[in-house]
């Protein structure tokens, strides 16, 4: 038996047995003493083990199709469409992790008084954009325009 997902004796088409332990063919786990290695997610863990990150997401689709029906096709695009938003969230903040929380301040002079005020993220890069009323404005516009108005 290969021990791959899907694959019991009478579904898996290779003759050869593979070690449920190590994922080497020619032996059995029980005469293995070689360290773990999972034949369907390359983990260190046999590959009958419930921890197995593969393991977990075929047992979501199974779930998913006795709740909801379809195809397995559907089933796994399903559980993959939730899995990825279940990812997104701890993704953004592994990237952000990266140490506390900071608040950037600058000095702004009001009157006669300096306060520390909030700078916005984008401040420094945006450009003034000209209004209509400037002569700016107008020098941009083509001669046709400048008539019309």
């Amino acid at each position: 038996m290969c021990h791959r997902f899907e694959h019991g004796r009478d579904r898996c088409r290779k003759n050869i047995d593979v070690c449920v332990k190590c994922g080497e063919p020619g032996h059995r786990g029980e005469e293995c003493d070689r360290s773990h290695k999972c034949i369907n997610c390359k983990g260190d863990h046999p590959a009958s083990s419930k921890n197995c990150p593969n393991y977990m997401e075929e047992q979501a689709i199974l779930r998913y199709r006795a709740h909801n029906g379809g195809t397995f096709g559907q089933a796994r695009a399903a559980v993959v469409v939730e899995v990825e938003k279940e990812l997104r969230p701890k993704l953004y903040a592994q990237a952000v992790r990266g140490g506390p929380a900071r608040r950037v301040t600058a000095p702004v002079t009001t009157q006669n008084k300096t306060e520390n005020l909030p700078i916005a993220q984008n401040s420094a890069t945006k450009k003034a954009r000209p209004t209509n009323d400037s002569p700016k404005a107008n020098e941009s516009r083509k001669p046709q325009e400048l008539q019309k108005t």
